[in-house]
């Protein structure tokens, strides 16, 4: 039902996205949850850094 809706409004010129997407999931949330990983450790070493030598950044 919800897919259908969702079908719907996309309309015919980017039903095809949506299909591309769902057959093709798990490796794209992998590669954003990948990324968000990275960013997240990333800020925490860059904010350890800061600490260490004084300098904050906004």
């Amino acid at each position: 039902m919800v897919e259908t809706m969702v079908e719907i409004m996309l309309g015919p010129y980017l039903t095809p996205v949506s299909d591309w997407y769902i057959e093709n999931q798990l490796i794209i949330n992998s590669i954003v949850v990948f990324g968000a990983i990275v960013s997240i450790f990333k800020r925490n070493n860059d904010d350890k850094d800061n600490k260490r030598t004084g300098e904050y950044s906004s």
